[in-house]
This record gives structure tokens, sequence and C-alpha cells, in this order.
């Protein structure tokens, strides 16, 4: 957890300089930090498959092109986090977003980007490294 406040720090304390509102996170996972923009939550990587499959959620994953091609998750929206941010508007705004990397730490900093312009972002704990072990599907 250290990692999330060193790493969502910057984002989330420049967004919650207004009064915050603390709501739940994505699918009931744990609520990390609310802002006044958005919220990040964090879910676990079976969480994650559930709301995909139901469709209340979507998936966005932060690694690299090279690491895609290694192993990808099915139906996830690929940016890498150097391009997040100029890239946020391709990720639909009315359904909670789950933010996905190798192991988690990436998709700290993804999480606090989409936060801070107004998403109800969770980071998926893990990564692909916990989906796969969990032997959920992967291309």
């Amino acid at each position: 957890m250290a990692a999330i406040a060193l790493i969502a720090a910057a984002p989330i304390t420049v967004a919650a300089c207004g009064s915050s509102d603390s709501s739940s996170s994505a699918g009931g996972g744990a609520t990390i930090e609310a802002t006044t923009q958005g919220t990040i939550g964090a879910v676990s990587v079976q969480q994650a498959h559930d709301q995909l499959e139901k469709g209340t959620a979507v998936m966005v994953d932060v690694r690299e092109p090279e690491e895609l091609a290694e192993s990808a998750v099915p139906g996830t929206i690929d940016i890498p986090l150097g391009q997040l941010e100029a890239r946020a508007g391709e990720i639909p705004k009315d359904t909670p977003v789950l933010v996905f990397c190798r192991s988690g730490n990436r998709s700290q900093e993804g999480a606090a980007i989409l936060a801070a312009k107004g998403y109800d972002a969770s980071t998926v704990e893990g990564g692909i490294i916990a989906w796969q072990d969990a032997g959920l599907p992967t291309t």
C-alpha cells in the first residue's frame, strides 16, 4: 500500500484541494483515495474478471505493446501509461474503469491520472501476474 501513497500522492494532492467526496470504488473493492474529480479504488483479479464478464466496467491495460504481445486479457482497452493522459478520451466516463498492468505498480499511476480527469478508476491488484496465477483467460 505504501506504493499507492507515493505514486498517487502528486496527482491526488492537486485534485483534492477542494472538499473530498468519499464514494465507494468500482465493484466493491477497497477505496484507496477519493478526490473531487474521481475515485481510486482497488479490486482483485477475480472481481475485475467478473465485472468484465458482466459488462459493469471497462479495463484499461497500461502495459507497453511488447508486453501485450506476450500475453493480454481479452476485451481490454490498450493504452501505454505514457500515452494515457493524452488518450484518456478513448475511455468511456460513464462506467467504472479498471486499470491493469504487469504487477500493479503502473496501474496505480494510471488510476491516479484517470481519477484526476473525473473517472471512477480502480487498480487491478497484482496485474497480469496475478491474473495468470488465478488461471483467468489471456491471449
